[in-house]
């Protein structure tokens, strides 16, 4: 917790300092999260949209052994009880920096989940952030 207070402290401070009031403050390093989500097409048989997020995730999950960038990485459906309205799957990963996550991004086999996701999406959302 006292990282992350001076941290952004020192975000602060900087911003208004030309000099750094906490010389050591390099050392600290900040995580970065990505996290998207994406409602499905819907299909003619409530069967084949399963079929699509469960292929989908499988892909995704994939991502993690082929790229060593991705620090850890989530995958998860709707809840049954959840509004309908909510997005089908989210994923969740976390990178060591932001030259990691653009590392992911433009990985072929990233390119290749994200074409196949184009193809059966409907909705996206997405964000990234430092903590």
């Amino acid at each position: 917790m006292q990282v992350i207070i001076i941290g952004l402290i020192q975000k602060q401070y900087n911003a208004r300092h030309p000099y750094p009031y906490f010389p050591d403050f390099k050392l600290i390093n900040f995580m970065i999260r990505h996290i998207v989500m994406w409602t499905i097409k819907e299909t003619s048989q409530p069967r084949e949209k399963l079929e699509l997020l469960a292929e989908l995730k499988s892909r995704l999950l994939q991502l993690k052994d082929e790229i060593p960038e991705i620090r850890d990485m989530k995958v998860n459906f709707n809840a049954i009880s959840a509004p309908v309205k909510n997005y089908d799957i989210v994923l969740e990963c976390e990178f060591s920096s932001w030259a990691h996550l653009e590392t992911y991004q433009k990985h072929p086999a990233h390119v290749a989940v994200a074409e196949y996701v184009n193809n059966i999406r409907q909705n996206r959302a997405a964000i990234d952030y430092e903590y």
